[in-house]
């Protein structure tokens, strides 16, 4: 967002206000963010998705939302995670709103950055456009819908090793890494697949069925997003970066968190993670 190390924007360690220089909790008056800068040169600058660079998520607005730090226009919460079916501070621009109805957090990230391109494209000005699109997918809470899920439910019922195996040998047929290179040695703090009880075996397979669908709705609207620019006729006159910031995800112990005990893992009754074991693989 700034190009600087966390710590010189104010964000030392994320939200959290130390009271101390440089770990305040939100961006500090000393750095430019990246739709500042372009503001400087003409741009018009679009987000939707997760900030998390404020420590004020009840409002008012203020100057550490995105409207304040360089952004024309925001759709997205003001932390970092939370439910996809009903999100906590849920904004749109500077008012805080709710989620109403069918509603599905990624889905409307994606419908809400279309949207922006194309109302930049009906402006009498062809003024340049900078579209930052944070998806929160697929950070935890494991929400997925269930026709995603359905795809998967039987891809990992093999389990963690052999999916790591298949993994690393299609990593080689592909290029990405050398013939003779050797696999990490096996976290020995993560037991064999065959060794966990059928039960559990149903469980753990369940929750990465629910993550490959996290993954899949937000290529989904990935596409509409590329879509809209081809649509649009700028999509040869469009940069497109995509990068993602958390990799594998260990919270919660070796078969995950559940913090909504007896909730079912994808739906709006469950709050959960997926734990080391997938982590690892």
């Amino acid at each position: 967002m700034t190009g600087l190390y966390p710590y010189q924007a104010g964000v030392g360690w994320m939200t959290a206000d130390w009271k101390k220089d440089g770990y305040r909790g939100q961006l500090n008056d000393r750095c430019l963010t990246i739709a500042e800068s372009l503001r400087m040169v003409g741009y018009q600058s679009y987000m939707v998705g997760k900030w998390h660079l404020t420590r004020n998520t009840a409002g008012p607005a203020d100057e550490s939302w995105p409207i304040g730090r360089g952004f024309d226009r925001f759709f997205g919460m003001l932390t970092g995670a939370g439910s996809f079916y009903r999100p906590t501070t849920l904004t749109r621009d500077d008012t805080p709103i709710k989620a109403e109805g069918d509603f599905y957090y990624t889905d409307a990230l994606g419908s809400r950055a279309v949207q922006f391109i194309r109302e930049h494209g009906e402006r009498p000005k062809e003024d340049p456009f900078f579209l930052y699109v944070a998806f929160t997918a697929p950070h935890w809470p494991m929400h997925a819908l269930k026709e995603d899920v359905a795809r998967y439910e039987n891809v990992y019922t093999k389990g963690w090793n052999a999916i790591r195996n298949e993994r690393f040998e299609r990593m080689k047929k592909l290029g990405l890494v050398e013939p003779d290179w050797k696999m990490a040695e096996w976290d020995k703090t993560v037991p064999n697949w065959e060794t966990l009880p059928a039960e559990r075996q149903k469980e753990m397979a369940h929750k990465m069925a629910v993550y490959a669908a996290m993954i899949d709705r937000l290529d989904q609207n990935v596409g509409k997003i590329v879509k809209q620019l081809e649509d649009q006729q700028q999509l040869d006159n469009t940069l497109i970066l995509f990068l993602a910031d958390n990799g594998g995800c260990a919270e919660g112990d070796l078969f995950g968190f559940e913090r909504q005990p007896g909730g079912a893992v994808g739906e709006d009754s469950s709050f959960a993670s997926y734990g080391r074991g997938w982590a690892f693989a």
